[in-house]
């Protein structure tokens, strides 16, 4: 039978199951619901099982539609898959000698362990329109990140509560150009809000600006002598595009994968709490704007079958943070200041290394291992973003329960290294400590091919 003539057949009996589309509806509210509470950066979806090392390589499920569209051409009967993602982060501060803005001791707490869990479905769909044509779809989370320490630890001049979270829309077509090359185009639409919020030390703003007596006198007699809070929450939309390559012959994959940038005006309020003193005008709540671009990333991977059952897959990615130079708030009110924090971050490389392994034909088993470099350098690292030099470690396996359903669970662990932290708020204070972090990441994948 041609594939046309299979496709026709696959179509009318879709047609006799119309319960199949409330759930696909069930399952797409569920991820644009929920694709926003991500933390880490850059999942690896369904590759999560071998680090990630086939990437833009591998094309055998409709994650592709997402990670290299070229890979579409290789799917010949309509998949959905939804993967979820659990997050359990460990964040841990050691206070090492902070002190406030006249130099004295302060330790006020470490701000408790400030992972969150997190659970993160996404969605992926991949249809053959013709013998070389595929079309994709994906609602993920590329990009995220989250910490909150406690109201009153020692840093909350610097942080209290970190969060970047993004849901990306996207749209694939792939196409063959020959029975060895195939290639791949995508549009991204892609929401993003930032939230950040830090203490008000109104002790500190006084004394830079009056006598001590008269601080004393308006209930300010001290730096950390009574506090305020603001928090910031910003969201756009913006739009970028991906770009794949894909070369395969018998027992090899060799995949490339672009995804741009993508610039965002985040627009939002900031909120304030503060003592009544006469500093309160100037931090009353107000609109703010700010600029933030998410890089491009660029992977190359390739797969190789070494056996009838094994195959050995490696890559390399890299991910320009190097966009990420600075933050401007620019607030409405004319009597706030406008705020510029320095970032200065620097591009990344990620390089993975993985095998796969089929059992049988209804189990394949998975493991990875990679290295991952930190986007920050250690003159602007900060408790709010603590990431670090990591090393992924991964197992999983893959289990086809069905002839039309499979399901895939793994297992990651993240080892960070720990790091120093030395910073002096505008208020005057100095944060220093260690920051040590863990994570573990779980996948659970359902695969429904029709």
């Amino acid at each position: 039978m041609k594939k046309r003539e299979v496709r026709e057949v696959m179509y009318n009996k879709q047609q006799q199951y119309p319960w199949r589309c409330i759930l696909l509806v069930m399952l797409l509210i569920g991820a644009t619901n929920s694709s926003y509470a991500n933390f880490g950066l850059n999942p690896y979806i369904s590759g999560l099982g071998d680090s990630g090392a086939g990437g833009a390589a591998v094309s055998d499920d409709a994650t592709t539609a997402f990670i290299n569209p070229a890979g579409l051409v290789n799917l010949n009967k309509q998949q959905w898959l939804y993967p979820v993602l659990i997050y359990r982060p460990s964040i841990g501060f050691k206070n090492t000698g902070s002190k406030d803005a006249l130099g004295v001791s302060n330790n006020t707490g470490n701000g408790g362990d400030t992972g969150t869990f997190t659970v993160a479905p996404s969605l992926y769909y991949a249809y053959p329109l013709s013998n070389k044509t595929g079309l994709g779809f994906s609602i993920n989370s590329p990009f995220g990140l989250s910490s909150e320490y406690d109201d009153n630890w020692t840093g909350r001049y610097h942080s209290i509560k970190t969060s970047i979270t993004t849901l990306t829309l996207t749209s694939s077509l792939g196409y063959q150009l020959n029975e060895q090359w195939s290639t791949g185009v995508g549009v991204n639409f892609q929401r993003t809000q930032a939230v950040l919020s830090n203490a008000l030390d109104f002790g500190a703003i006084c004394l830079s600006a009056l006598d001590a007596g008269t601080c004393a006198s308006l209930g300010l007699p001290a730096p950390q002598s009574a506090d305020g809070k603001v928090v910031h929450d910003t969201d756009d939309w913006g739009a970028g595009f991906t770009f794949g390559l894909l070369w395969k012959n018998t027992n090899t994959h060799a995949g490339f994968s672009y995804r741009s940038k993508v610039t965002h005006s985040l627009s939002g309020n900031a909120k304030y709490t503060t003592p009544s003193s006469a500093f309160s005008p100037m931090f009353s709540n107000t609109d703010v704007t700010t600029k933030l671009t998410l890089p491009e990333v660029v992977s190359i991977n390739i797969q190789h079958k070494i056996s009838q059952n094994t195959s050995l897959l490696t890559g390399t990615t890299l991910t320009r943070w190097s966009r990420i130079d600075h933050i401007t708030l620019d607030y409405k009110n004319p009597l706030q200041t406008d705020q510029t924090i320095q970032k200065k971050w620097k591009d990344v490389w990620r390089t993975a290394l993985g095998f796969h392994y089929q059992v049988n034909p209804n189990w394949r088993i998975m493991s990875g291992l990679a290295y991952e470099q930190s986007n920050i350098p250690d003159e602007n690292f900060e408790p709010g973003i603590p990431t670090s030099d990591a090393t992924w470690l991964n197992i999983g396996a893959k289990f086809q329960w069905r002839s039309n359903v499979s399901l895939q669970l793994a297992w990651n662990h993240v080892f960070f290294e720990s790091r120093s932290v030395n910073r002096v708020s505008v208020f005057g204070d100095t944060l220093n400590g260690e920051i040590d972090i863990e994570m573990d990441v779980l996948l659970a994948q359902l695969n429904w091919t029709l």
